[in-house]
């Protein structure tokens, strides 16, 4: 039956947004983002904005994308060209290339399947936990308690949208039931290492790193406790525990593997111990365990940061300077006020060795994240400089729902006796007490997010303390009470969850527009860039304008965008042209930077603009006529052919190649820089200025596919051909002769960042292939590692049921 209510109710929300005809995302392209907005915004304007979830539109969901696409095709997407000049695409962890349930949407449209993966990790959240709560002895009522509390918290609502991050954390719950039937049960059998095996490997591979460290953190936190609690075979236990731990980080080599490597060329690397102080969780944030709405509200009209008592608490708005984390999902751990009364329950009366492992793992997740001192002490460990350490709450987001549980399984015991008597009149004291003071806050007006958790807490408080004396009093039987106690728990979570993620409607989304069909009619092999009259303008059109790797949706090539463990060399190319230039990414060139000699060999062909530009007048091509259009562009004059043929080389560091091109000191179209010559042309390397014949040389593309490039070159002399595609290990050349005969040669690096390729006289083809070792080498580590992995349980399982003759 706990397992019926919960497909019950997550069936319910689906089928609510299906009969609807909504799409599951954060807010409608049509309502702010050009070129949609420029056409229909009148038509979508009471769909919800949910601004907050921008790494959702414009990162997660054309990432996803991209996947089934390449999927579809019968290809692993390990290189994406649409993006940058060309990233590594599998080898990025938020895009869980490996993990085995987005292989889902690759059979469902790309809208339906966004919902489909959200709900299917809100429905292992809850059967994961119900495993849990039932393996440590729990009963059936309280374990659908903290089922419902966790797969429905606030901190799951607050996620959800961006589902990788949901889904990293979903796995803990199965940790843990391992780890309960290793030390409550005694059973240390196949079953439960291969759980153990399977959490570790799916954390790592659902796609956000940082909090699969922390996730790792909580199993550990519990084993240790259930270690010292039992203090039998603990040698055993302990290699028991590293040999699932190892074979789960086995199971994930094909991400791990890829990541590490990319890490190392990333410009996204590890923060100072500083930096992570900085971002702590705000003790302001925890009013919002029982008062979320108190601190903004991300879905209402103007910046949620300085609605509430955000200025006051946190620091942020015109009172204060922002602290670094100020992102509303960051400190959004609302448990649900039923739950978190019966998890104090159960924090100070309940005695289990399970509450006592719960209560250590949300203490480190405090700590974690609040304590400067403690940040300063793992912040110099290798995985713990990655990110916000305010997000280390997501520990309190799976220990508190747990609690809750062991709370109400010890009132549901004694309900009858004192403490029942002493919770009953509890809750109706915090009911008339926090009534008055709404009361107060409506005839004064307060803010509205106040006002409504102060109903929230009232109804609450009085529902379930009237509930507790009628129960005394004999007048509501025992299983009436679970299921009133249940109720008023789902009904306080979804009125907290189903406001924040609100579906937007399908119709015009994501819709064709005259100016994405002219991009697409006329880029061709190259790639496009926005721009702005100045750098402050591009910031402000950031939000707005085509959101960078939106592009991915309609295959157009982007030269910009943001995501995490961006290649640095490309990234560095761009410093100073752009508006806004991070680590992570760049967006909008100012018009003045526009004839820059970088965006010529970085073959950006067209520029795109949310206004006109009186600057670039005479570049303009689209809208021809003196008229409105969704989007400007402007046509680079000087745009170089992506991929081009050269036969003057200089040798230049990347430092020197980059201050060459800046200052645009030498004559692009007629010569490389690269980081070294090719061993057979070092000792007479071509000195021909541009190509000997340029009539009699030619390049023409055969194949533009991610993973493999194919051009034929018919040139008269010794020449390069540079292709404006970011140079990366893994791609590997050959050059296919007229006689059909094939030969190696190396790709150098060239222009700081792209690639050049050494050919002779003559009629040939050129080939490129991705095919890095770090994949190919973590794929095989996890195959063998499934194979060994399930010989093992096999034979484990086959020796555990077999008679013994004596």
């Amino acid at each position: 039956m706990a397992v019926l209510c919960l497909l019950a109710l997550v069936a319910t929300l689906v089928a609510a947004t299906l009969i609807a005809d909504r799409a599951y995302l954060p807010r409608h392209t049509g309502v702010r983002d050009l070129p949609w907005a420029a056409v229909s915004s009148a038509a979508y304007v009471g769909e919800p904005d949910n601004g907050h979830f921008n790494d959702k539109m414009c990162l997660v969901y054309p990432g996803q994308a991209y996947n089934s696409a390449a999927f579809r095709a019968g290809r692993l997407p390990s290189w994406n060209p649409l993006v940058f000049a060309g990233v590594p695409h599998a080898a990025n962890p938020i895009f869980a290339v490996f993990y085995p349930p987005n292989w889902l949407l690759v059979w469902l449209p790309q809208l339906d399947g966004a919902l489909a993966i959200a709900a299917l990790h809100v429905l292992l959240a809850g059967l994961f936990m119900l495993m849990y709560l039932r393996a440590a002895g729990l009963s059936s009522g309280a374990a659908l308690l903290g089922a419902l509390g966790f797969a429905f918290s606030g901190w799951v609502a607050a996620h959800l949208q961006n589902t990788q991050l949901v889904a990293v954390v979903i796995w803990i719950p199965l940790g843990l039931w391992a780890l309960e039937r290793l030390f409550g049960q005694g059973k240390n059998g196949p079953g439960s290492f291969a759980a153990l095996a399977v959490a570790v490997a799916m954390m790592w591979l659902a796609g956000f790193p940082q909090f699969a460290v922390l996730g790792c953190v909580a199993l550990l936190v519990y084993a240790i406790c259930g270690l010292l609690a039992s203090r039998r075979h603990l040698l055993r236990r302990t290699a028991w525990l590293g040999a699932a731990a190892f074979t789960g980080l086995l199971l994930a080599s094909a991400q791990l593997l890829p990541t590490m490597d990319l890490l190392q060329r990333s410009a996204r690397g590890s923060r100072t111990v500083a930096d992570l102080q900085d971002e702590h969780y705000r003790a302001g944030s925890w009013i919002g365990l029982a008062m979320p709405r108190t601190l903004g509200d991300p879905m209402a009209v103007g910046d949620w940061t300085r609605q509430g008592l955000c200025p006051e608490l946190l620091g942020e708005g015109p009172q204060g300077k922002p602290p670094l984390v100020s992102n509303w999902s960051e400190r959004t751990v609302y448990p649900g006020l039923a739950v978190l009364l019966l998890a104090g329950l159960g924090i100070v009366c309940s005695r289990r060795r399970t509450a006592i492992s719960l209560l250590c793992m949300a203490g480190l997740g405090v700590a974690m994240a609040c304590s400067t001192i403690c940040i300063a002490i793992y912040g110099r460990l290798p995985g713990f400089g990655v990110g916000a350490p305010a997000r280390a709450v997501l520990l309190l987001a799976v220990a508190l729902p747990a609690l809750a549980a062991c709370g109400w399984q010890v009132l549901a015991a004694r309900v009858g006796g004192r403490l029942g008597a002493v919770v009953s009149s509890l809750l109706l004291v915090i009911a008339a007490v926090v009534g008055v003071l709404a009361a107060v806050a409506f005839a004064a007006d307060w803010y509205e997010g106040l006002r409504a958790d102060l109903l929230m807490i009232v109804a609450t408080s009085a529902v379930l303390g009237a509930m507790l004396v009628l129960h005394r009093r004999a007048l509501l039987g025992r299983n009436a009470l679970c299921v009133g106690v249940l109720m008023v728990a789902t009904v306080d979570l979804l009125a907290f969850w189903v406001p924040v993620n609100l579906p937007v409607s399908k119709a015009g989304l994501y819709d064709d527009a005259p100016a994405l069909r002219f991009l697409a009619d006329n880029l061709g092999h190259d790639r496009f860039v926005r721009v702005s009259s100045t750098k402050s303008q591009a910031v402000g059109d950031r939000a707005a304008l085509f959101h960078p790797q939106q592009g991915m949706l309609f295959g157009l090539r982007d030269a910009q965008g943001y995501g995490i463990l961006v290649p640095q060399p490309y990234l560095e190319l761009w410093r100073g042209l752009t508006g806004l230039w991070s680590r992570v990414g760049f967006v909008g060139v100012d018009a003045a930077s526009a004839d820059s000699s970088v965006l010529d060999v970085a073959a950006v062909r067209y520029l795109i603009a949310a206004r006109p530009i009186p600057q670039l007048a005479d570049w303009r091509v689209y809208p021809g006529a003196e008229v409105a259009g969704d989007l400007w562009i402007y046509r680079n004059p000087d745009s170089l052919p992506r991929a081009r043929l050269v036969s003057r080389a200089r040798v230049a560091g990347i430092e020197e190649s980059r201050r060459l091109l800046r200052a645009g000191d030498f004559d692009v179209a007629t010569e490389v820089l690269v980081d070294r010559l090719p061993q057979a042309r070092q000792a007479s390397p071509p000195t021909a200025h541009g190509v000997a014949d340029p009539a009699a040389s030619t390049v023409r593309w055969v194949r533009d596919e991610p993973e493999v490039l194919e051009l034929s070159v018919d040139v008269t002399s010794a020449s390069y051909l540079v292709v404006a595609d970011a140079w990366a290990p893994g791609w590997q050349a050959v050059v296919v002769d007229g006689d059909g005969a094939r030969r190696e040669v190396p790709i150098l690096r060239a222009m700081t960042c792209f690639r050049a390729v050494p050919v002779e006289p003559g009629d040939q083809r050129v080939e490129m292939v991705y095919r890095p070792a770090s994949v190919r080498v973590g794929v095989t580590l996890s195959l063998a590692a499934v194979v060994a992995f399930g010989v093992l349980l096999l034979a484990w399982r086959r020796r555990r049921y077999l008679p013994i003759s004596r």
